[in-house]
């Protein structure tokens, strides 16, 4: 694994975490902790970024939506994810995404881009 040092930017934020990368063929794996302790895992593949945090698993996919739960507490909330672009290059990610609500009402349109540095 290599240790590497990783960039979010959101409408709202810009964080960084230090983890670790994992490269094998085309796909890249990052795991870091969160800001929570909680591990989170970052599968890049071919139009593909899957985000395997704690409550959730959010499959970002250009060809087709994907449906998640958000797991609290109190029981589990149901929602879909429409990737409307996903840009992968070297060590940058960029994707804007819908996410709707069991009702199909829209929740928010956001915009996500992550980046990682090799120490």
């Amino acid at each position: 694994m290599i240790p590497i040092t990783i960039i979010l930017h959101t409408k709202d934020e810009n964080l960084m975490y230090k983890g670790y990368l994992s490269e094998n063929d085309n796909d890249k794996t990052i795991q870091y902790l969160d800001e929570n302790m909680d591990t989170v895992i970052v599968f890049i593949g071919t139009g593909q970024v899957v985000i395997d945090r704690r409550n959730s698993i959010m499959d970002f996919n250009a060809i087709a939506d994907s449906e998640f739960e958000y797991r609290t507490e109190f029981g589990s909330l149901v929602f879909r994810l429409a990737t409307k672009a996903l840009k992968i290059e070297g060590q940058r990610c960029d994707i804007e995404y819908s996410l709707y609500d069991e009702y199909d009402n829209l929740a928010f349109t956001n915009q996500l881009s992550m980046e990682y540095i090799k120490e």
